[in-house]
């Protein structure tokens, strides 16, 4: 497919050039679909345009530029609905970083204004392309630990202590969307707690249950009060358990165990080595090439939403809220409509 511009590949402009723009500009570049950066801090966008070749544009202009196709949205949270609303109404199909938006309503902006133009709406929940979380995900859905049962996520790691930032909305869309990826339902209800002794009013660390359909459950930990880094998952089924520890070194990244004396040590499932962020912006290129729906849409980023919005509400009122009513002949009742609390917002700095 050749793209509106006539280049063999949509022609990606990147917005936020900032320690992890950085990297996004890295891959659409190596995947040869690169147009134009654009960033607040002209340095930033100086330095990768000039090393890639491309244009630095002010964010105004790459949205409005002919040569590009696509936006890809690399900033701080608070701006991620104001950017890509924009770059939808311009006709971009947009990718956008994790979390999508900071409210429930600005997510559903975004997804109906991608259907009112017919493009792409895609959201950067990066884990759900690591290659050793696929092969998790193939596992499980293939029945290969049985009926699933449990699951367990840990983020944590040391704070930047110049910023003022919630740890729960920084941290919890990660294993949030692999979770509901996994359990293949959103969330019946949740119960979170929270911890802040950081100053500054910031969310430290949190605690989520969140009960799904099928009496399957799922604890979320997330903390920046960890100066030793841990990113695991675990899984659990009737007939074993998967382990995907993204601290690891990559052959012991993800590790099956089963009943018996070994179950402890478990046992290393082979993964081939691959960027989880290159293939992340290669799916998104194809979408947008083919029409496809993207694995990881606006839809199942408002599920993510939902539930951070959700368990804020529990943090605040210390009771579980409940989110839907188990599914009927109709489908899934939705409970109330969540607003974010104003401590969800990272404030200050690029992304």
């Amino acid at each position: 497919m050749r793209s509106m511009n006539g280049f063999s590949r949509p022609r990606v402009g990147v917005i936020g050039c900032g320690r992890w723009g950085k990297n996004v500009v890295r891959n659409f570049a190596e995947l040869g679909a690169l147009a134009a950066v654009a960033d607040i801090d002209d340095d930033a966008a100086s330095g990768c345009a000039a090393l890639y070749g491309v244009p630095a544009l002010a964010p105004d202009a790459l949205l409005q530029a002919p040569g590009v196709d696509a936006a890809a949205v690399a900033v701080p949270a608070e701006d991620h609905a104001a950017l890509a609303l924009a770059a939808l109404a311009a006709g971009k199909h947009v990718f956008v970083e994790k979390p999508v938006a900071l409210t429930a309503a600005d997510a559903r902006r975004m997804i109906d204004a991608a259907a009112d133009k017919g493009v792409t709406l895609m959201v950067g929940h990066l884990l759900r392309f690591h290659p050793c979380f696929r092969e998790l995900e193939r596992i499980v859905k293939g029945g290969g630990i049985g009926r699933l049962q449990y699951l367990h996520a840990t983020r944590a790691g040391a704070r930047t202590f110049r910023r003022a930032e919630n740890a729960l909305w920084g941290f919890a869309p990660h294993d949030l969307s692999m979770i509901l990826a996994l359990t293949g339902a959103p969330p019946l209800s949740v119960w979170a707690s929270e911890t802040a002794c950081l100053g500054k009013g910031g969310l430290d660390a949190a605690l989520c249950r969140f009960a799904f359909p099928d009496g399957v459950s799922a604890h979320v930990f997330c903390s920046w009060l960890h100066f030793a880094k841990e990113q695991k998952l675990t899984v659990v089924g009737e007939d074993g358990m998967l382990v995907f520890d993204d601290c690891a070194d990559w052959a012991a990244k993800l590790r099956l165990h089963r009943p018996g004396p070994d179950r402890t040590e478990g046992a290393p499932v082979a993964v081939a080595r691959a960027e989880p962020l290159g293939l992340e912006c290669a799916h998104f290129l194809e979408c947008v090439e083919t029409g496809a729906g993207p694995l990881t849409d606006g839809s199942e980023g408002l599920e993510v939403i939902e539930a951070l919005c959700a368990a804020r509400e529990s943090m605040e009122s210390g009771h579980p809220v409940q989110m839907r009513q188990a599914p009927g002949p109709g489908g899934w009742e939705a409970g109330p409509a969540f607003a974010v609390h104003e401590a969800a917002v990272a404030q200050g700095g690029r992304a």
